[in-house]
């Protein structure tokens, strides 16, 4: 993929279809820092462990595949098929249109986001940026 290209990916929250944020990213930028932007973008503390996973079924499915988790990179103990998420770009995850994955966020409540990449895109929007924004984000902790 050109080094001047950008995606649009689009984050939904898995069981809300309706709220979401389109999200300008860098492809070469780290899956880090798209969970960064991520969380970023509806609001919530970046203060919790998180993993990219190709299935919805985070616990079931999505395990028994090749999957990415910040437990990896603070050395925790993991399965063999785990790997990093602050040495992996996006564009392993995503590089053309439709390309879905799904991200669990804070392994306690459970945050699951479903990652669509919308766009391959050439402007030169600053990455990290929410393009567009539907539906009101819930409270990350319920009060």
């Amino acid at each position: 993929m050109p080094n001047n290209k950008l995606l649009v990916v689009r984050a939904k929250i898995n069981d809300q279809k309706l709220i979401y944020r389109d999200i300008v990213v860098n492809p070469g930028a780290s899956l880090y820092k798209l969970a960064e932007y991520v969380i970023g973008a509806f609001g919530f503390d970046f203060d919790h462990c998180f993993g990219f996973f190709r299935s919805p079924d985070i616990f079931g499915g999505g395990k028994d595949t090749t999957h990415y988790e910040l437990f990896y990179d603070i050395g925790e103990e993991v399965e063999e098929n785990t790997r990093s998420v602050e040495n992996t770009p996006v564009s392993e995850l995503f590089s053309a249109k439709k390309d879905k994955w799904w991200m669990l966020f804070d392994y306690g409540d459970d945050w699951v986001f479903e990652l669509e990449c919308m766009a391959v895109d050439t402007t030169q929007i600053k990455p990290g940026t929410v393009i567009k924004i539907a539906g009101e984000a819930p409270s990350q902790y319920g009060y």
